[in-house]
């Protein structure tokens, strides 16, 4: 997403057109103020496995559902305005809540706007860029955060280092899938996903 990332940052401080650099920010304000505002209670509810059985199979559910557009009238992320980008950004104050994907709701979302399966995912992903460097701030910002990375700096970088390459892998993985299938694959996966984690709590293995 280089190239595209690029492009956003060359529209909006060489070319002067804030048109989807406004819709990026839009986007990602409500998880920040919903997510600054509740972030103990958001905490808490981490703690209750089941509530995440729940939400892998809703959301599954869903994917399945309402995973593939079959007419798209956005057929590329330029082309999302301010008020798709506003309600794209309200289903990622979802993923607040453990077992909701965060590019899952979002493409969702943006599917269900008319977003082509593609420029859903493109979108979701820039999205990513502002939110996950929100994240890194609130964390930089705060002592206990601080006090994690000088702590823990080998599970620290190390960490960081498994989620890039792993998560790029991921993401071209994912790409092709979405493409052949939309999200319903996903969903599939979801559902088995959620049983095998309702049975092991069931069955008192964790």
């Amino acid at each position: 997403f280089r190239k595209r990332i690029l492009n956003v940052l060359r529209a909006v401080f060489l070319d002067r057109k804030y048109r989807f650099g406004l819709a990026l920010i839009l986007s990602v304000l409500p998880t920040v103020m919903i997510g600054y505002l509740f972030s103990d209670f958001f905490d808490e509810l981490s703690s209750h496995l089941w509530i995440v059985v729940f939400t892998l199979t809703i959301i599954g559910l869903l994917m399945i559902r309402f995973g593939r557009n079959v007419v798209a009238s956005i057929n590329n992320e330029t082309q999302v305005g301010p008020k798709n980008a506003i309600i794209v950004g309200l289903a990622q104050v979802l993923a607040l809540i453990p077992g909701v994907s965060r590019s899952g709701i979002t493409m969702l979302g943006g599917i269900n706007r008319g977003f082509s399966v593609e420029t859903a995912a493109n979108f979701s992903f820039l999205m990513a860029a502002p939110t996950i460097l929100g994240a890194i701030i609130h964390t930089l910002l705060f002592k206990d955060g601080i006090d994690f990375i000088r702590d823990n700096g080998a599970v620290f970088w190390y960490g960081n280092l498994a989620s890039l390459v792993l998560g790029l892998m991921a993401v071209g993985v994912m790409m092709k899938l979405l493409k052949k299938y939309g999200l319903a694959v996903f969903g599939w996966y979801r559902l088995g996903l959620g049983a095998l984690l309702g049975i092991l709590l069931i069955t008192k293995v964790i």
